[in-house]
């Protein structure tokens, strides 16, 4: 298993989609690439097709200050030995004369299944940012009391210029 992971911000956004490419290498049906993000998994038996794909996931979150994105490689050991028996001769002096002898002889083939990987790529995350909040308005009573110290002040700086 290899897996590798990133902390990402999504603070003021929503609508966040993630897309990303992958080519899987040396693998068998027994291999699967796991996308942890946020609370969603995809998971897909990588099998034995050696090409690009694209994966493009839409996520249920916003506004998150903090989210793991793993990639996770599971590889299953699919490696395997057989045993089979083989005729071997060789020429050889008996007595007096040159003779072919052959045996037979154990034989070993084994395959080692230690190479699996996957390269990803182009990983993109977008999103819409959240828009601010409208502006507050102040109510109408304190608007108008407002208003009125306003005028106040305004009437006692005229007459202090008067004198």
């Amino acid at each position: 298993m290899t897996s590798t992971q990133f902390d990402i911000d999504l603070t003021g956004y929503e609508n966040i989609v993630l897309s990303f490419q992958y080519k899987p290498w040396k693998t068998e049906a027994g291999d699967i690439l796991e996308v942890y993000f946020g609370d969603l998994v995809y998971s897909v038996s990588l099998d034995s097709a050696w090409e690009w794909f694209n994966v493009s996931l839409a996520l249920d979150i916003e506004d998150i200050a903090g989210t793991d994105l793993i990639f996770k490689l599971i590889s299953t050991d699919n490696s395997y030995v057989s045993y089979y028996w083989e005729e071997e001769c060789e020429w050889k002096w008996v007595g007096k004369k040159y003779k072919k002898v052959c045996e037979d002889v154990k034989k070993k083939h084994e395959w080692k299944d230690k190479e699996d990987w996957v390269k990803i790529d182009n990983v993109l995350i977008t999103g819409d940012l959240i828009p601010p909040p409208p502006p507050i308005d102040t109510p109408e009573p304190a608007a108008l009391a407002l208003f009125g110290l306003g005028l106040l002040g305004l009437g006692a700086a005229r007459r202090r210029k008067a004198k």
